[in-house]
């Protein structure tokens, strides 16, 4: 029973990063993203596409548990480096680092990629030059996952290293970032990207966490199978987990300043230009959408919430929906000036223009004043 409970764990996982690598594409390709945007959402099919790498083995040895252990300890191996280099690139993109400045370039780029061209050379040279092809019946218990040969190998220190290193500096980074008060907002409790970091954070240090268990508890089979069937389980809840908050858009794409120090930053537009968003509005109109959002905005604008409420609050002196139900009156006084329009009843327009009812048009009426909010 405990073969088929493995594959149905692992598959559940597997299936999922599959559905989420195909759906991410047709995400970003409908829609204009700013560039931070597009960067976390590659980022992202990267880590699906290596987790569902690790748990696509577990499902070929909870099946064929009688496989040569070389004929996928690479792959292996692979995956677990890359997790921590995606986890602290992950951390840079989204906690707003200059992606285009020379030492993030070669720390997030050059550096890892050069360490994984050697790594992977010494182990295809590994797997050329040996025998090593151990009877997994008699060495290993039954229907248990093989992750590494015995240590003893550059490829694997290296690895390791590697590990270690890019963890170090993901820990180092949140550090620092939570230490610097014009930034500590961006991972505040109630911030989503705090969450979405842990989540990442956690799959990255839950798969190293695993491989050094997996040594520990080899010879106990109970304990090897329950722990790899718990792991699975957490990881498909953190992978939806995960996914969903891409999808929905729920993280922040640049910093966020400290409240203080943002009102002197709005007037300066240097994160969000006060021209780009008004020719955004005239040119898109997204308020014609009666279910628009914040996100949808700070999407287009690769801001934040929190960042783009206190820029309309600071430049506009209205909330977010106060502001965008005066856009839909200004609107809707220019469609009843339009000839093309002439004749159509006020309660259609009312609906064009993006309300979701007469009585919420109303409302608007009483609250909002008939000065056009764009200058």
């Amino acid at each position: 029973m405990i073969p088929y409970l493995l594959f149905l764990s692992s598959f559940a996982c597997v299936s999922g990063s599959i559905f989420c690598i195909f759906m991410f594409p047709g995400k970003l390709m409908g829609q204009k993203h700013a560039f931070r945007t597009k960067i976390v959402f590659v980022i992202g099919i990267c880590f699906l596409l290596i987790l569902g790498m690790l748990h696509t083995t577990h499902i070929i040895y909870s099946v064929y548990n009688n496989l040569p252990i070389k004929s996928i300890r690479a792959v292996n191996l692979f995956c677990l480096t890359l997790l921590p280099i995606l986890l602290n690139l992950f951390i840079s993109v989204l906690t707003g680092r200059n992606l285009k400045d020379k030492s993030f370039l070669i720390k997030n780029y050059i550096f890892p990629i050069s360490l994984i061209l050697t790594i992977g050379l010494g182990i295809a040279l590994a797997l050329q030059n040996t025998d090593y092809q151990p009877d997994i019946e008699k060495t290993y218990p039954e229907n248990s996952i093989i992750w590494f040969r015995k240590p003893g190998h550059v490829d694997l220190y290296m690895s390791l290293f590697t590990i270690l290193f890019y963890q170090y500096l993901s820990v180092r980074s949140i550090a620092v970032f939570r230490n610097n008060r014009a930034d500590r907002s961006i991972l505040s409790k109630t911030s989503p990207a705090r969450s979405v970091l842990n989540i990442v954070f956690l799959l990255t240090v839950m798969n190293i966490l695993y491989f050094l268990l997996s040594l520990i508890s080899i010879n106990i089979p109970i304990l090897y199978n329950a722990g790899i069937f718990s792991f699975n389980i957490i990881s498909f809840i953190l992978l939806t987990t995960f996914s969903y908050n891409l999808f929905t858009y729920n993280y922040l794409t640049s910093s966020v300043p400290h409240k203080a120090e943002a009102k002197k930053k709005i007037n300066n537009s240097e994160v969000i230009s006060k021209e780009k968003f008004e020719r955004y509005l005239q040119e898109h109109k997204p308020f014609l959408n009666c279910e628009l959002k914040l996100s949808d905005v700070t999407q287009y604008m690769g801001t934040n919430r929190t960042y783009l409420s206190l820029f309309i609050n600071e430049n506009y002196g209205m909330s977010f929906s106060h502001f965008i139900n005066s856009l839909r009156i200004e609107e809707l006084k220019q469609l009843k000036l339009s000839p093309h329009y002439k004749g159509t009843p006020e309660e259609e327009l009312i609906y064009i223009v993006g309300f979701k009812s007469y009585k919420s048009y109303q409302k608007t009426i009483e609250n909002v004043s008939n000065n056009i909010p764009l200058s």
